[in-house]
């Protein structure tokens, strides 16, 4: 049988302006945005970093400044109903304000993502598929629309919590890897 895998796609054109400010939502306070390529000693102040810690070295490696992205945003979340289960929706966008600009390279992203899963024996074998969410973003310092990629993923275990956090930390690593080899 040949391998599969499968990136769920999806376009809102609702918009999200960035920096934003703390807020309280359905899973808690916000952290408010920090440009991390600027000041990443902030990374630490990250309260899914605390729960994650090895998050930190990824979101460090990404937010590298002169590399293809920045992230903006993410939330996790746990859930035991199907087993065990650890979710992370990490928002990213390129630091090119050029790529930033244009949508088709968001979809040239997925598809690089797409051959990369194929690939990659950890990460074409999983029990939901990614979602990768796109959406305007306006960068209000800076005066500039673009768009921000958020993607979902998920670590999952029928065994315990522990091993459902681990798996989600190891594919939040090879995201970052994954996402400073994109030019």
């Amino acid at each position: 049988m040949d391998n599969r895998v499968e990136l769920r796609l999806s376009l809102d054109d609702g918009s999200v302006n960035i920096p934003y400010s703390a807020e309280d939502s359905e899973n808690g306070e916000a952290y408010p945005y920090q440009r991390l390529v600027d000041d990443p000693k902030q990374i630490d102040a990250i309260p899914e970093v605390r729960e994650f810690p090895r998050i930190r070295d990824a979101l460090a490696r990404i937010n590298q400044p002169g590399n293809p992205f920045e992230t903006a945003r993410m939330m996790t979340w746990r859930d035991d109903e199907a087993g065990y289960s650890s979710v992370c929706a990490l928002g990213f966008f390129f630091q090119d304000r050029n790529l930033f600009a244009d949508q088709s390279h968001c979809y040239r992203v997925a598809g690089n993502l797409l051959s990369a899963m194929l690939g990659d024996e950890f990460m074409s074998q999983q029990a939901f598929a990614p979602m990768l969410e796109i959406q305007r973003a306006h960068l209000t310092t800076e005066q500039c629309s673009g768009w921000i990629m958020d993607l979902y993923l998920a670590g999952t275990s029928d065994n315990d919590q522990v091993s459902a956090d681990d798996e989600l930390q190891r594919k939040v690593s090879w995201l970052a890897n994954f996402l400073n080899q994109q030019s």
